[in-house]
């Protein structure tokens, strides 16, 4: 799944990534001390869920502790 930022694509979710893969999900100029300019985000698990009897991968993800934009826990595909 992709989505747009400042005019640019950015890959948001990728359920065929494997532990250990990691992207830039943001690449934004906040001039902020606290957070980086880059985005980066880190495959921790891999999975499956049933739901209504239907299987779907799962992935969970973890951000760099500098990153301006944040995604964190399992997402379902």
């Amino acid at each position: 799944m992709f989505y747009r930022d400042n005019n640019e694509f950015f890959v948001l979710y990728d359920f065929g990534a494997q532990i250990g893969d990691s992207w830039i999900i943001s690449v934004t100029n906040n001039n902020n001390g606290f957070c980086g300019d880059t985005s980066k985000v880190t495959v921790t698990a891999i999975g499956n869920i049933i739901l209504n009897s239907t299987s779907y991968l799962t992935i969970t993800l973890e951000t760099s502790d500098t990153s301006s934009y944040y995604l964190s826990g399992t997402y379902i595909e």
